[in-house]
Formats: structure tokens, sequence, C-alpha cells
């Protein structure tokens, strides 16, 4: 896996799930546009334990946010039998980007 920073808006925030190991287990979305006009890269980040509890009481769709963890390239079959591509960010640190917040 490839050490990786990425910055963004979060989408899709899921509920918590619970692995087949006992862990708690939370996935959501991370939208990055390198340019005003350019292209949106999806980013799905994956955290686990305490991580993923906190996550998920503290995202909202739309914060931007800063990840910090280990990605990889994931492969899954889609709808009509071909193979599709993500990218996986499995979380070391989320945080809060403070780039673009006004004063509250």
């Amino acid at each position: 896996m490839i050490e990786a920073t990425v910055t963004g808006n979060v989408g899709k925030v899921n509920d918590v799930r619970v692995t087949k190991t006992g862990k708690a287990m939370l996935t959501f979305s991370v939208a990055s546009t390198e340019k005003k006009d350019g292209p949106t890269t999806w980013v799905e980040v994956v955290c686990f334990d305490e991580q993923a509890e906190t996550c998920s009481q503290s995202l909202q769709k739309g914060q931007r946010v800063v990840v910090a963890g280990r990605m990889g390239l994931e492969t899954y079959e889609k709808k009509d039998g071909s193979t599709g591509f993500s990218v996986r960010l499995v979380a070391d640190e989320v945080w809060s980007s403070l780039r673009w917040r006004k004063g509250e």
C-alpha cells in the first residue's frame, strides 16, 4: 500500500458496521477536485475501532476533511459483470480542514 493524504469534502457517511472479527468499521467517501472546473476524484475511506465510532459521530456530508493513511486500489464486479476499480484509503488520521472555514 501507498502512504497518502487526501483533502476534500465528505460525501456519503455510512453506518458503523461490525466485521467478522468484531471490529467496528466505518466507510465514507471524500471528493477531491484538483481545479475549480477539473474532474472530481472520489476516494473511499475506511476507519476501524474507536476512530470508526468517532468519525461516525463527527463527520457530516460536505465537511472539508484531511485524511492520511494507506491507499490501495480495490477491484469489484459491476452489475454488468465487468470489473470496476476504486481507490480506497485505510485511515490512520482524520481531521477537519480549516483552510476555507470562516471564523465562527
